[in-house]
Formats: C-alpha cells, structure tokens, sequence
C-alpha cells in the first residue's frame, strides 16, 4: 500500500482546515452550509436555505471541541468527518453510511498514524518523520504481517531511493529491496524516477522545465508512454500503448481546457473538436472514416457557467440520433432517434434507468 494513499474524504482539503482552527483553539458553536461534491469536497459556500438546491450538501459544525463535516445527498448522510483538537494533536475519524472506515493521528501538522477498518481487520499504517522529512513508514496489515518503506535522501533533503522490507514486530527485517530511485539534473531543474509496482513492472518519470514524461515497461516491453509539453502556447498531451497499437494526442488551452484530440489505433483514426464560447463548451465534433458525429449543449443563459446545462442534442452525418434534457432533482431524459424520427424516450435518475416509452405507438 502506497504512503499516499488517500481515501475520500482526504479531499477535505484538511490542511486548509488546520490554518483555519488552530488547535485547542476556543470557537462558539457555528454551523456552515456549502455545495459538494461526492468526495464531500467544500465547492461553494451556501446559506441554510439553499441545502435543497442540490444534490450534495455539506454541513461544518464548529465548537471547541474541534469540528464535524457532514456530508449529505439528497438530504440522506452519507459521509462524516469528525476532528478533535488536543493541543498540537489531531485526532480523526471517517464514516461512510454510519461505518467507521479510517482514523487518523496528525501531530504538529504531520500525519502519524493511519488505521484503516476493513472486512479483514484492521490495516495501520505508522509514519516517522526527521527535521521535517518523513524517514520511514511501517505497514501492519490484519494478519500482523509488516512491511517498512524507507525513504533516503541526500544531505539537502532530496527523495533519492525507497526501499522495502519485511519487518517483524520485534524489530527485525529481511534485506531492503530498492523499489524506487530518483536522480536529480544539476545545470536546470529536472528529476528522473524509476519505481517497481508490485505486479514487477517498472515505471520511469523524467520531468523538466521542457517536458514530462512517464514510461511503463513490463518483462523489458514497452507497454505505456505519457507525455506533456508545450507548443505554440497550448499545452500538448500524448499516450502511447504499443502493444495494443494505440496513440492518441490532446492539445489543451491556457485555462485547461481540451481544444481537439486525434486517436489512431487498430480500429482506424478519430478526430475529435471542441468548441467554446465564452469559456463555455457549446459544441464537439467527433469526426471518423465513416462518422461525423456532433454534439450540441444549450445553457440555460447566453452561454451558461458550465452548472446550468439544460440539454444536449446529438447529430450523426448531419442526421440527428439523440437529445439529452437535464431535469431537476438529478434526472435526465435520453430521447433516442432512428432515421432522424423519435422512436424511445428513456428516463434516469442520476444513474438508474427508471422508465422507459416508446415514442412509435408502443409501449416497451
């Protein structure tokens, strides 16, 4: 298990939290409402009477004691967030539908410990840190079976091996085997990584001010290759799967935002446009041997601010095939087209097919 492994609600952005509440940090008793998200991520703060505009909600209830985050969908609690304060040391707790999934012990800002419950038992995982740098991390699964990741870094404090051992609780551990090895540039800022997953397959990363670039090979076969960098202002994104016969490339504006991508591979060539109007996607083009395949999306404004979808409607060789209308309460309504004629309208909620009419005179 990778020391960077978050679940959930890790995304609480909770380092934000820890410059907000300084702990043992006294609070009157407040309650803060905000939009979410499924990973119970804080999108925009709302007032109380907005919580059933939308389908996720979280609620911050803050006192002296430390701080809960509730997140609900469909007014429904799903997952809850429970921090407490006790001088330098947080301690928290994380529910998913009433279960407890993880605890965590942070010190001085530095996580210490991780408990994971699952079915088997429990998974914990112990970080140790030196003059701010994290040194080693143990890994204690169900079965009291142990793993150590120790992190070596050069005298200025640059990452330049992981290693992996077998510990037993006593102390004693098997030889460290090299899973991951940094090189850093000296005339510019670079870094070169390789790491071996644990299927034995070795990935390398090379990043510069110029380029980045991933690499996965498995029994000395090129399997993967990523690249990003920049060109004539765009930021250009490549992926290459040579055993599959696979290579697409994303081209990207400034502000993030996907402007065409071409994918070749054993099926033939995809070419696929996006246009934007006002910073808003209002049509794609995806274009084929066979298929010029348009979609359309009409905002509820002008242009809309990407929140208010109202629909969108789908042409193959200029015939239409499909129009999706977005309906309140996280229902959608799929209309399907043959020949450019209506002929089924199918109703969802969020991802549930919860009816089904024929559009032709007959029920299905």
């Amino acid at each position: 298990m990778d020391n960077h492994r978050y679940y959930g609600y890790k995304q609480l952005l909770f380092a934000v939290l820890l410059i907000c509440l300084s702990p043992g940090q006294a609070y009157a008793d407040s309650i803060s409402y905000f939009r979410s998200n499924s990973l119970g991520m804080p999108l925009e703060k709302i007032t109380a009477y907005q919580t059933d505009d939308y389908e996720y909600k979280l609620i911050r209830i803050m006192n002296d004691e430390g701080l809960v985050e509730e997140l609900y969908r469909d007014k429904k609690l799903v997952q809850q967030a429970r921090y407490e304060f006790k001088g330098d040391t947080v301690y928290a707790r994380f529910y998913r539908d009433g279960k407890l999934i993880r605890e965590d012990i942070e010190e001085d800002n530095r996580l210490q410990e991780e408990i994971f419950h699952v079915p088997e038992g429990m998974i914990r995982q112990r970080y140790f840190w030196k003059d701010g740098n994290l040194m080693y991390l143990d890994i204690i699964q169900p079965d009291m079976k142990a793993e150590r990741r120790r992190y070596v870094r050069s005298d200025a404090g640059q990452l330049v091996q992981i290693l992996r051992e077998e510990i037993d609780l006593s102390g004693n551990g098997t030889a460290a085997e090299v899973v991951s090895s940094f090189q850093y540039g000296t005339e510019r800022e670079s870094v070169s990584q390789w790491h071996v997953d644990e299927t034995g397959c070795t990935h390398f990363l090379y990043q510069d001010d110029t380029m980045r670039t991933k690499e996965k090979y498995c029994r000395g076969v090129l399997v993967f290759q990523w690249k990003e960098y920049r060109e004539g202002g765009m930021k250009v994104v490549t992926e290459t799967h040579p055993v599959e016969n696979y290579f697409s490339r994303s081209v990207f504006s400034e502000d993030g935002k996907i402007q065409d991508k071409i994918i070749r591979s054993d099926s033939g060539t995809e070419q696929e446009k996006y246009t934007y109007r006002e910073g808003v996607l209002i049509e794609k083009r995806l274009e084929t041997a066979e298929l010029t395949q348009v979609t359309e999306y009409m905002y509820s404004g002008d242009t809309g601010n990407g929140q208010d979808l109202l629909y969108e409607t789908v042409y193959e060789n200029a015939v239409q095939s499909k129009k999706i209308s977005y309906l309140p309460d996280g229902q959608r309504e799929v209309v399907l087209y043959r020949k450019g004629l209506p002929v089924v309208e199918l109703l969802y909620q969020d991802e549930e097919l919860i009816q089904r009419k024929s559009l032709i005179g007959k029920e299905e």
